[in-house]
């Protein structure tokens, strides 16, 4: 059965990353060298301070002042009386005293400057405003986090959602985090092109994830069963990629990564040969860790035994 991770809390304090145990301040297993335990104060899963520093996971933040300092709405920004920081590095056109996040994105302003992965010199500070992060506009301006989008039809733009874009030329696809940049989605029919969600989206030809098209799904009969597994009416996929040999009829999700169709079961995009489907009973799904719920464990059986999802990833490794 499911080894659960077991965490024993002898002498130990812990709050996410860091711990303080035996006189040792450590976070994730790595120790934080120098800092005072007996001042030491843990403000976030990524941010600690003590008498003298301020820490970044196990770094010194250089120059932070730990009496001022406090992080801010989106945890990648923090200040002290002095400097304002993203991810531990001084920004330094910020002024600590007029600045402040946007809610939970990644943009931030000043009484003179937007921000967002750094200073975002073009952007007007009076009229800019968020669309749908990362996209933000100003009097004069689109932008996709941090870069101005100068190519594009003003009047007619539209943002789809955090990655699809359109004007009344071109749909644009934009990845922050890989591309650190927005594209032209030249394979994509403007006029029929629609968001189905975070991952999927769709024209009058093809079926597209994320930034890729799924060959051969069929458009009009594309249906999305949860954020795994979708379906159309000759194929079933887990996260864009075919499953051979499934019948999309029959098919059913249990949960996230585990399904059955008439003839088999399948884990993720695995059909599970040794689970004998006429006597296959689902028994359920279990949180691993019950505060978060991040990882689940799905449990269930046949004539044979019982089985968890757990195991049978493990041992594909």
């Amino acid at each position: 059965m499911k080894k659960v991770l077991l965490f024993i809390f002898i002498s130990l304090k812990l709050f996410a990353g860091y711990s303080v145990d035996n006189g040792t301040v450590s976070i994730y297993g790595r120790p934080v060298i120098g800092a005072d335990i007996d001042s030491f104060e843990i403000l976030s899963d990524s941010y600690a301070k003590d008498k003298s520093n301020v820490y970044n996971a196990d770094r010194v933040i250089k120059d932070a002042d730990p009496a001022s300092f406090v992080i801010l709405g989106d945890p990648a920004y923090t200040k002290d009386k002095l400097r304002v920081y993203r991810l531990g590095t001084v920004i330094e056109e910020a002024d600590p005293d007029s600045f402040k996040v946007f809610g939970d994105s990644d943009f931030a302003r000043d009484k003179n400057n937007i921000y967002y992965a750094g200073f975002i010199s073009e952007a007007d500070a009076e009229s800019f405003e968020i669309l749908e992060s990362p996209y933000g506009k100003d009097k004069n301006n689109f932008y996709f986090g941090n870069i101005l989008l100068g190519k594009i039809d003003n009047k007619s733009f539209k943002v789809l959602n955090s990655t699809f874009s359109r004007d009344k030329n071109h749909i644009y696809y934009g990845d922050y985090l890989n591309y650190g940049n927005i594209i032209v989605f030249r394979i994509a029919d403007v006029r029929s092109f629609r968001v189905l969600n975070e991952y999927y989206s769709k024209d009058k030809n093809n079926v597209y994830f994320y930034d890729s098209r799924m060959r051969g799904a069929d458009p009009a009969s594309f249906t999305i069963l949860d954020n795994s597994y979708t379906k159309d009416k000759n194929n079933v996929y887990y996260f864009g990629d075919k499953i051979n040999g499934v019948d999309p009829a029959t098919f059913e999700v249990l949960e996230e990564n585990l399904a059955l169709d008439k003839r088999n079961v399948y884990f993720k995009q695995v059909k599970l040969t040794d689970i004998d489907r006429k006597s296959f009973v689902f028994l359920g799904t279990k949180c691993i860790d019950k505060h978060s719920c991040l990882e689940k464990v799905s449990f269930f059986k046949d004539k044979n035994g019982e089985y968890n999802t757990y195991e049978i990833e493990e041992n594909w490794y």
